[in-house]
């Protein structure tokens, strides 16, 4: 490797580390795994999608259930409470516009 590219990926590295520590307080298991500029969240995909409350809670104790505990079995069963309750409102909703 040249110099000039171990100097890149030093400032890749310091980069990298830098960003991370924007998000110190977020617990890994809401951030993804990427290599891409930046990190993501599991928020802003929430947000991207301009998810309801419920399913905001479906999509981030999905992305983190196999990252917070032993076994993903909890997350995904609040997962599923909160479909429940997106149908739920959903099927309320439909009554009220039916009448």
């Amino acid at each position: 490797m040249s110099k000039k590219s171990d100097q890149l990926d030093q400032a890749n590295i310091q980069w990298h580390k830098n960003e991370l520590k924007r998000y110190e307080n977020v617990p890994d298991y809401y951030v993804g795994d990427t290599h891409r500029e930046g990190y993501y969240q599991a928020r802003y995909v929430v947000e991207d999608f301009n998810c309801t409350w419920n399913i905001g809670n479906v999509v981030t104790y999905c992305l983190r259930s196999s990252r917070k505990h032993e076994s993903p079995i909890e997350c995904l069963q609040k997962s599923i409470n909160h479909l429940k309750f997106e149908i739920e409102r959903l099927e309320k909703l439909n009554k009220k516009k039916k009448k």
